[in-house]
């Protein structure tokens, strides 16, 4: 007979004002876009809701 294992599962949710988007070119220092995925990466987030990014159409777009 097999023991059940006790596991936890746990996901990490958080939120992050980035004050406005920046440039929209992800190959340029100033885009936040990379700094978000890069915590997410390190810090292990699964949902993160991003506040204040002055998101448009246009910007969508171009992401």
């Amino acid at each position: 007979m097999r023991c059940p294992k006790h596991t936890k599962a746990s996901i990490k949710i958080t939120a992050l004002n980035i004050h406005g988007i920046d440039n929209t070119n992800t190959w340029h220092p100033d885009n936040k876009w990379n700094h978000v995925n890069q915590i997410m990466s390190t810090r292990r987030i699964g949902i993160m809701v991003v506040r204040e990014a002055h998101f448009n159409d246009e910007r969508h777009s171009a992401i």
